[in-house]
């Protein structure tokens, strides 16, 4: 008798940056579908650019990274991103990502810097999920669906938004207090947009190659 297909373990995510072309990735964070968590800071070594201390509380000074006021621990990148594959390989069963807005942006980033740092992104994270459009098409009543708008019609507490984790939870508990109202499950709700992981390697790939020195 064939054994059942294993459904892959869903991990809700987030980074924050720099600036919007993300120059530079200052927390990865995520928390699977059973309450695991990862978050880790990243050392930009370089000041950030004042809107981004506006938005995040994050800012540089004399080679620490701080977060309104607080000295943060960080890391170099290179480091963050080993350790982000080595918890996401940790699991030992196939991860679905799921970003808000992360076609457009969390995915490629997060992809084009394994493939800058040179590290080979985890094989068993198959695909990506992009939960922005699933709400756009399935929550057509509300006006906007940025996370705290998201937050706020499905009853659920942001207080710390644009901090990697607790974009990354409140994502997690939107989506699960969302498909309880609807006819439909957890999966086939972000199933609505997904893209394999290779489709986001593949394109990142050919812009560093054409960014290559000849």
């Amino acid at each position: 008798m064939a054994s059942a297909i294993e459904k892959p373990l869903l991990i809700y995510s987030d980074i924050e940056t720099d600036t919007f072309q993300a120059t530079k990735i200052l927390q990865i964070a995520a928390i699977t579908e059973n309450g695991d968590i990862f978050n880790v800071h990243l050392n930009p070594n370089t000041d950030l650019p004042l809107h981004c201390t506006n938005i995040t509380g994050l800012y540089f000074y004399r080679g620490n990274l701080y977060k309104n006021g607080r000295l943060v621990p960080s890391i170099p990148i290179k480091r963050g991103l080993r350790e982000f594959k080595r918890w996401l390989q940790s699991f030992n069963k196939p991860i679905h990502l799921i970003y808000h807005n992360g076609f457009s942006f969390d995915a490629k980033i997060i992809v084009k810097q394994f493939l800058k740092h040179s590290i080979k992104f985890p094989v068993n994270v198959l695909n990506i999920h992009d939960t922005l459009p699933a709400f756009r098409k399935e929550l057509v009543e509300i006006s906007d669906h940025r996370l705290a708008t998201l937050a706020k019609f499905n009853k659920i507490e942001l207080t710390n938004a644009h901090d990697a984790l607790a974009d990354s939870v409140a994502l997690k508990e939107i989506c699960e207090a969302f498909v309880k109202t609807k006819p439909i499950d957890i999966y086939d709700f972000l199933n609505l947009y997904v893209k394999p992981v290779d489709f986001f390697t593949k394109k990142e790939l050919e812009k560093l190659n054409k960014n290559e020195p000849k």
